[in-house]
């Protein structure tokens, strides 16, 4: 156990001195980085120190969460953090890259077309809310599920604070159809006062009502539908402003980049 304690210290070292990401990001990077430790030495593979570590010890330890059903997308996530970490103490392996690992996305990774009419096809009121928070708002899977209305909705606008965005800003998404109006007086009805899915009705319950009813009207459970709302708001935007301007809209509304715009305007 002296190397497992050794590599620990040295990445509390290493923790204390990176400060990028959320505070939330970085514990879940910790963890990560703490979990890929210790299935070092349940692989029997543990090198002296990390600038010891090898693409060996690496697809040692993938072989090992593979062995105990971790599936391929956590593993990808924990190497993601993995290799940032690498990269913040100067340590380069080449050939760690997801599809040199043999991590390939799975089938349901794919995004299945949205439309209108599968809408209809949701029976669960609180599933339709977070699919609507997505295809009306450009929310994230990940922010509808922490949606609070009597916190995140404003007289024309709603906003959402950085402690659920997906880049830790605040940000600002306008009124702009009936559905929108809609889809806010639904999650004012269901969602109590000061909650949202998760803390209502807990994390796994909502998590499975979410992929069951997803499931059934033929989309995907895994991914978001934001790219609905990119769409559907830049046509709209187009009727008012050129299209230099529209854009800016979206993206400040979205926060995102102007490549991952043009990858949802292409879905």
């Amino acid at each position: 156990m002296g190397r497992i304690n050794q590599l620990k210290e040295q990445a509390n070292h290493a923790f204390s001195m990176i400060k990028t990401g959320s505070s939330k990001h970085r514990k879940y990077r910790k963890y990560a980085v703490y979990r890929f430790i210790d299935s070092l030495y349940a692989s029997g593979s543990v090198p002296a120190n990390w600038y010891k570590l090898t693409r060996d010890n690496i697809t040692s330890v993938i072989n090992h969460w593979r062995k105990s059903n971790i599936s391929d997308e956590s593993i990808r996530r924990y190497l993601s953090e993995l290799r940032y970490f690498l990269q913040a103490i100067n340590h380069k392996i080449n050939d760690v890259d997801n599809r040199s690992l043999g991590l390939h996305r799975s089938k349901e990774q794919i995004k299945k077309p949205f439309n209108d009419d599968c809408l209809q096809k949701i029976s669960d009121q609180i599933v339709l809310t977070i699919l609507k928070l997505q295809t009306e708002f450009g929310l994230t899977l990940s922010e509808s599920f922490r949606f609070t209305p009597d916190l995140h909705i404003r007289e024309d606008h709603i906003l959402l604070s950085r402690d659920i965005t997906h880049n830790s800003t605040d940000r600002v998404i306008m009124f702009y159809s009936e559905s929108q109006l809609e889809t806010v007086k639904l999650s004012q009805r269901l969602i109590a006062c000061n909650s949202n899915p998760i803390k209502q009705f807990g994390y796994s319950g909502v998590r499975e009502r979410y992929s069951s009813e997803i499931r059934k009207a033929g989309l995907t459970p895994t991914v978001n539908y934001r790219h609905v709302f990119a769409i559907k708001r830049l046509h709209n935007l187009l009727v008012s402003y050129s299209r230099s301007e529209a854009i800016k809209i979206v993206l400040m509304e979205m926060s995102i980049s102007q490549r991952a715009l043009r990858r949802y305007i292409s879905e």
